[in-house]
Order: C-alpha cells, then sequence, then structure tokens
C-alpha cells in the first residue's frame, strides 16, 4: 500500500493524518459502488469512516491488479467546512 503525491498533498492541506487515513482503510465501508480505473483491471473503491461526533473522512483508493498492492489516491473530508 503506498500514498500517491496528491494524496500527500491533500492530507497536509486538510490537515489529516495518514494515520487516520489508515484508520479509515481498517475500520471504514465502501462508499458508493466500486468502478473501472483508468488501467484495465485497476478498480477503484472511496471508503468512509467517522468517530462518534467527528468529521467523516473519505479515502479514495485504487487496486492494482495483477501487482497486488494499493493506491491511496487522495484523502477527503466528507462534509463541507
Amino acid at each position: 500500500m503506498f500514498f500517491s503525491e496528491h494524496a500527500c498533498e491533500r492530507m497536509e492541506e486538510r490537515g489529516i493524518m495518514d494515520t487516520e487515513a489508515l484508520g479509515v482503510l481498517r475500520l471504514g465501508h465502501i462508499e458508493g459502488e466500486p468502478r473501472q480505473g483508468e488501467e484495465p483491471g485497476e478498480i477503484v473503491v472511496k471508503m468512509v469512516f467517522a468517530k462518534k461526533r467527528e468529521r467523516a473522512i473519505g479515502v479514495v483508493t485504487v487496486i492494482l491488479k495483477g501487482r497486488e498492492k494499493l493506491l491511496v489516491s487522495t484523502v477527503e473530508w466528507e462534509d463541507e467546512r
């Protein structure tokens, strides 16, 4: 598993720590339907999680088929502030 440069920039910009993003992947649920990625065999999935009384975080991931790796594409707050 690795973070894209874009994801790292967005986490810094939004004040979301990598440990929080990893928590979303461990404890969150899939939001919406998985979809085909840009490359053949890639699957894009958005995971979402919020601790009680805290803002929800969304983590968009790309499952890289054949390479058995997970790319964190971007990380975002799910509400608008």
